[in-house]
């Protein structure tokens, strides 16, 4: 199964684009609101990744990798996401043993009545059937996690972070 989320966003798609694509930007919106962003290190090319750390206000610290596959500009970002220790290696998410070391998630950018339509895809990736298992149970955390962030970024769009 797939997990998949969309969000209706007041500012034109290549507004929204580079919200997602430069480092800047990244810096001030990704992640949900109950966190700081302390590393954001974006390379935007096939083959390239984005790097970031979290810390969380009761201050648990987490990372993440993407890895990109496919970049469409202003269209779609394709890229491969996994949690990560500082030194940029993926690793096991810190809440479960089971979830998949990687999911392949794909980002589409649509006008949308004079905005921009952002929808989210996310998958296990090379996952074996107990990650595939876990992966599936948490859609309800997930929707609240991939929620606030687009919160976090609609908020940036309108100039409020």
């Amino acid at each position: 199964m797939e997990f998949s989320i969309s969000r209706e966003l007041d500012s034109p798609r290549e507004t929204v684009w580079k919200a997602w694509t430069t480092q800047e930007a990244l810096y001030k919106w990704w992640g949900p609101k109950e966190c700081t962003i302390t590393d954001c290190d974006l390379d935007l090319r096939v083959g390239g990744t984005f790097f970031y750390g979290m810390e969380f206000s009761n201050g648990t610290e987490m990372w993440g990798i993407f890895k990109f596959d496919e970049i469409i500009e202003n269209e779609k970002l394709v890229y491969r996401v996994s949690f990560a220790d500082k030194d940029r290696n993926a690793i096991r998410a810190p809440f479960s043993e089971t979830w998949p070391l990687e999911t392949l998630n794909t980002v589409t950018f649509e006008d949308h009545n004079g905005g921009t339509r952002l929808h989210l895809v996310s998958a296990p990736h090379n996952a074996n059937e107990h990650e595939i298992k876990t992966f599936n149970g948490m859609f309800e955390s997930m929707k609240v996690g991939f929620g606030g962030t687009m919160m976090q970024l609609a908020a940036y769009l309108k100039g409020e972070i």
